[in-house]
């Protein structure tokens, strides 16, 4: 007999109170991406599609795939990504080739902005890394706060 999958919804995190710590992290990330995502539709935009500039690194994570079939549904606005790196997803909207921006570049998006191609930029989210290792920490970068150093 095989697994039934099952789907992780904010409902049933609240319902249940609990889940897997990842699936709730990855139904946060979806939910309040595809929020910051209405926030900045333009009211008139409603009835049509929606043009995304993003960067391969957003598209290749697979968070586009989960959030704008939902965002089509909840909202009836279809979003079409139109992928590139952080320069080229700028320049097509410099160009008016694109709606929306979503890029991880602060400094070019502030730019971009104060330029006057852009009416706001909304934080989505933001990069942590993180090193793992052997607890015996052969390498001695334990408590380091550059690894790089």
């Amino acid at each position: 007999m095989a697994a039934k999958a099952r789907r992780t919804t904010m409902r049933s995190i609240i319902a249940t109170g609990h889940a897997h710590p990842l699936r709730v992290r990855v139904a946060i990330v979806v939910a309040f991406a595809a929020a910051a995502l209405l926030s900045v539709v333009p009211a008139g935009a409603r009835a049509a599609d929606l043009r995304l500039a993003t960067t391969h690194t957003l598209n290749d994570s697979g968070l586009l795939d989960a959030v704008l079939p939902a965002f089509t549904r909840d909202t009836g606005i279809r979003v079409r990504p139109l992928v590139a790196g952080t320069g080229q997803a700028l320049k097509m909207a410099e160009r008016g080739d694109a709606d929306l921006v979503w890029t991880h570049s602060p400094v070019d998006e502030e730019r971009f902005v104060a330029a006057g191609f852009g009416t706001r930029r909304t934080v989505v989210m933001t990069n942590a890394f993180v090193l793992l290792g052997p607890r015996e920490d052969p390498a001695k970068i334990a408590g380091e706060r550059d690894v790089v150093a």
